[in-house]
């Protein structure tokens, strides 16, 4: 039986994470977290793919699991509803 998409995407996730912290450690590295002394970012490492892949695929997983009404929803409200950033000169009395 061949692997539901689901489970295809939490693996290349896991494989992606391993081999992207896998490097840090190995580099003495600090690792992800946000904790206020941790790393601002991760660019130009030599492996930003599997960091890149990793977020492609969480990203993929994520509206997967929420399914189409939960993936479709934000989309749409951002659509039709505008945001007006309200007019502080008139909001103030």
């Amino acid at each position: 039986m061949a692997a539901s998409r689901v489970v295809q995407l939490a693996e290349a996730v896991l494989k992606n994470a391993k081999e992207f912290v896998s490097y840090l450690v190995e580099h003495n590295l600090p690792t992800p977290s946000f904790d206020a002394d941790g790393p601002a970012n991760f660019n130009a490492l030599p492996v930003e793919q599997a960091r890149v892949d990793a977020i492609e695929a969480a990203r993929e997983l994520a509206d997967l699991l929420q399914g189409p009404v939960g993936f479709v929803r934000p989309l749409v409200h951002l659509s039709i509803i505008p945001y007006r950033p309200p007019n502080l000169l008139t909001a103030v009395k």
